[in-house]
């Protein structure tokens, strides 16, 4: 693979110089010499991928078949699948009553919407749907298989009519755009005024991602190109004329990343095998504590849990 990479200056901004937080290699790839670098901006203290791959190399790193998102579309399912499949399957309906109390029915836009499930959930229940995916395979998985309309195009180049949705979701998707500025004032554009973005992303402050570093999951470099803390987000919303309303942390996906974590540490050693159980207690554990500093300090608005989710409305006027 040949890779290309570009380097920017700080996403939020603009400034140019940064500090070296942690180098790491693709999680597909532990074994290659190539580590990409995760930076942290010596201002405003956002940390992204820089450089990163440009936008017509990324697509060669999505392309792997371990990549959860699109497991759908595979066969022959590992153990770590089938524990991305439970969770999921436990999420979709609870994503779904959390729009549900702000929202009977209406119209919905889910960004990168992958296999599409989470549409099909939301369109049994009397929601007008539309999703984006750029992975052509599984966009045409969700069109075959739901009926589900889903484009294959960038938020920027596709035509919605302003105040087109009540909705709109980014179930750990705002970290992969690469204009995540741009992304977040189209996407203020198209909703409704009494609409709500519901933006899930993990959370670089918090205590999972601080103990396993650069083997955390979801550095998943160079696919996440950016790592939000509550602070960073309403920065970006700021910007955006957008307000966040809410936040939370959501459980399910500490233990997921913690899990798949240990994961990696265990691709990583010669007796993983005979110790997996170990790790596998670790992860439960370190998932736990995890959420209990969350729900310890979550007054504090910091730190909050393993991922987060986001409940974002329009400012009355732009700033």
């Amino acid at each position: 693979m040949s890779l290309e990479l570009e380097k920017i200056n700080c996403p939020l901004c603009g400034a140019e110089k940064s500090e070296l937080f942690l180098k790491t290699r693709d999680r597909f790839n532990l074994k290659g010499e190539f580590k990409f670098e995760i930076v942290t901006c010596a201002g405003c203290k956002f940390t992204f991928l820089n450089p990163r791959p440009t936008p017509e190399s990324i697509s060669a790193f999505y392309e792997s078949e371990d990549y959860q998102p699109f497991l759908s579309t595979q066969s022959g399912l590992t153990f770590w699948d089938r524990i991305y499949l439970t969770v999921r399957s436990f999420t979709l309906a609870g994503k779904r009553r959390k729009i549900s109390k702000l929202k009977s029915s209406g119209s919905i836009l889910d960004m990168g919407c992958g296999t599409g499930e989470f549409l099909h959930e939301m369109q049994q229940h009397g929601w007008r749907v539309e999703g984006l995916e750029m992975e052509k395979k599984a966009a045409e998985f969700a069109r075959t298989e739901y009926n589900l309309s889903v484009r294959t195009q960038e938020l920027q180049d596709c035509y919605f009519p302003d105040k087109s949705f009540d909705v709109i979701t980014l179930w750990h998707v705002l970290e992969h755009l690469y204009e995540p500025k741009e992304s977040l004032k189209k996407m203020r554009n198209l909703l409704k005024d009494d609409g709500f973005i519901l933006i899930a992303v993990p959370n670089i402050s918090s205590f999972d991602a601080r103990f396993y570093k650069k083997n955390w999951i979801a550095l998943d470099a160079p696919r996440h190109l950016f790592h939000f803390t509550p602070e960073t987000m309403r920065a970006f919303c700021k910007t955006a004329g957008l307000v966040i309303k809410k936040f939370y942390q959501l459980p399910m996906d500490a233990f997921f990343n913690c899990l798949m974590s240990e994961r990696i540490i265990l691709k990583n050693n010669a007796f993983g095998k005979l110790l997996s159980p170990l790790y596998f207690l670790r992860g439960f554990s370190t998932a736990n504590i995890s959420i209990f500093e969350s729900l310890r300090l979550g007054r504090q608005k910091k730190r909050l849990g393993s991922s987060i989710l986001y409940f974002v409305q329009k400012q009355e006027e732009l700033s």
